[in-house]
């Protein structure tokens, strides 16, 4: 937005100072880049534990369990629909 407005209003200005700002802003991510891998990844500092870490080991797919019990038949009726189950016997559930 600020870009668009300046280079309508002050264009001279824009023209002028366009690229000295996008190269310090370009600059800018990659110090900040540098400084995070020192601060957080190069001294093997463990990585923050909160319940985003943990949420996928909550979850059926990561117990190998399914979300629905599978019906005696091997069949699901959605509606109209038939959906067949493949059970495997060798799968410990």
């Amino acid at each position: 937005m600020f870009q668009y407005l300046i280079r309508r209003r002050r264009f001279q200005w824009w023209a002028q100072y366009n690229y000295i700002l996008s190269a310090a802003l370009d600059s800018g991510v990659a110090v900040a880049t540098i400084i995070i891998f020192f601060a957080l990844q190069y001294p093997k500092v463990e990585f923050i534990d909160w319940w985003g870490n943990r949420v996928y080991n909550e979850t059926y797919d990561a117990r190998g369990k399914p979300q629905l019990p599978v019906p005696s038949g091997g069949f699901w009726y959605v509606r109209g629909f038939v959906v067949q189950l493949t059970v495997f016997s060798d799968v410990s559930v």
